[in-house]
């Protein structure tokens, strides 16, 4: 999803809590997003519009978030979702980053924190999709947060095109967890291990199954690379 500097943004706020939802939807509203308000999954996977932004609660009544994020990260792929949860555990943000969230938020929350988090990755998105880049083997497409090879193509989230095309733009170099991490994740958010070797494996995943190819390659101990020529 392309965002023009003076494109409305659209929010999708999942929130049961309406006295939440209203606050932070109101004051959305006066930084000029267009909002939109669901109190259920249901509602949400239901939405007829694309957002450019998800703020997920994640105690919902009939699902839990943490297993509605990758649904709406298949019905809007190229959105950036970001967990708004009273749950502060650290086991809770792994799941919450794994699963393909942009940000992770604990309450209780400033609401210009949240303002301030969604202008940090539009900057980020503005800096690192500016046009389609060409890498050997594979052409990415940051506008649809796509990559193209002989004829066939694959789409990613945000975050997944994020570092697919880190690796990408560093062709047979070794890239180690925590360089990922700075220049693929917004500054401020704790990422594990763990996380980046879950979010290599489904790259991996996605450009096998569309192409056939093994692109990306690892050093155990080291860290990821990529081949255009694999």
């Amino acid at each position: 999803m392309s965002i023009m500097p003076t494109e409305t943004l659209q929010v999708l706020i999942i929130e049961d809590d309406w006295s939440q939802s209203n606050l932070l939807a109101a004051f959305l509203e006066t930084r000029q997003y267009q909002v939109h308000q669901v109190p259920t999954a249901k509602e949400a996977l239901d939405c007829d519009f694309a957002p450019h932004f998800i703020l997920l609660d994640l105690n919902l009544p009939d699902i839990d978030g943490l297993r509605l994020s990758p649904l709406l990260r298949e019905r809007f792929p190229s959105a950036f979702i970001v967990m708004l949860t009273a749950r502060q555990e650290e086991i809770d943000r792994i799941v919450g980053l794994e699963s393909g969230a942009d940000d992770y938020i604990t309450k209780p929350y400033s609401l210009r924190e949240v303002d301030a988090r969604m202008r940090a990755i539009i900057r980020r998105h503005q800096r690192t999709h500016e046009k389609s880049r060409n890498q050997g083997g594979l052409t990415l497409e940051p506008d649809r947060c796509c990559a193209h090879y002989h004829g066939k193509q694959t789409e990613f989230t945000a975050q997944e095109f994020r570092v697919l095309e880190t690796l990408v733009h560093a062709p047979r170099r070794i890239l180690s967890r925590n360089q990922l991490m700075d220049q693929a994740w917004d500054e401020g958010l704790f990422i594990t291990d763990r996380a980046v070797d879950a979010m290599v494996a489904r790259i991996r995943k996605k450009l096998r199954h569309a192409f056939d190819r093994e692109f990306l390659f690892t050093k155990h101990g080291l860290g990821y690379g990529y081949d255009p020529e694999a």
